[in-house]
């Protein structure tokens, strides 16, 4: 399923390239998976899914393979077969207005 969402995600990049010849950022931030457990809510964006399948940690080959959630306050991981990637849920200073 997440290299799937994935492949998806490459063909509408490819089909909306922004004007420095990259994915538009809109495409990058939009959250394609929502995982609850407990009263967390996590929301994967589609960068992550970009990361973890270019850099070849999910097998598209693998039918059912499993990618694991976990997460803090600050903290999103993702956990696949051949590697993991980190990211910051949240700005390290919020903004004041």
């Amino acid at each position: 399923m997440v290299s799937e969402l994935a492949d998806r995600g490459v063909t509408l990049a490819r089909d909306n390239v922004g004007p420095h010849g990259t994915p538009p950022a809109s495409l990058m931030d939009q959250a394609v998976l929502t995982v609850t457990g407990g009263s967390v809510e996590v929301k994967v964006q589609m960068r992550c899914l970009f990361a973890l399948s270019g850099m070849g940690f999910v097998d598209s080959a693998v039918e059912g393979d499993v990618v694991r959630v976990t997460a803090t306050d600050s903290w999103m991981r993702l956990d696949a077969r051949y590697g993991a990637i980190v990211r910051r849920r949240h700005a390290l200073l919020p903004l004041l207005f």
